[in-house]
């Protein structure tokens, strides 16, 4: 599934608009329905989007390992994995 396809899934799922998501990150509709029909290029548009549509954004490695992703996360405080 590409990646417009799998964002207009989590949306519909989570009954949220273009306009409705662009209130939750602080953008216009027309900047949200851009981002998804573009596609999202930063990691933190993805945690925002996951965020208001109540999804998590996790990475997995192949040994099982589990990182969350949270909107709290890109508050600009970074640590060492």
């Amino acid at each position: 599934m590409d990646t417009q396809r799998a964002l207009k899934a989590i949306m519909a799922a989570a009954n949220i608009s273009s306009r409705q998501l662009g209130e939750c990150m602080g953008i216009t509709p027309q900047s949200a329905a851009n981002k998804i029909y573009n596609g999202v290029n930063r990691i933190t548009d993805l945690i925002k989007i996951a965020d208001a549509c109540n999804a998590d954004v996790i990475i997995r490695t192949n040994d099982g390992l589990e990182i969350p992703l949270t909107v709290s996360d890109e508050s600009g405080k970074r640590e060492n994995v």
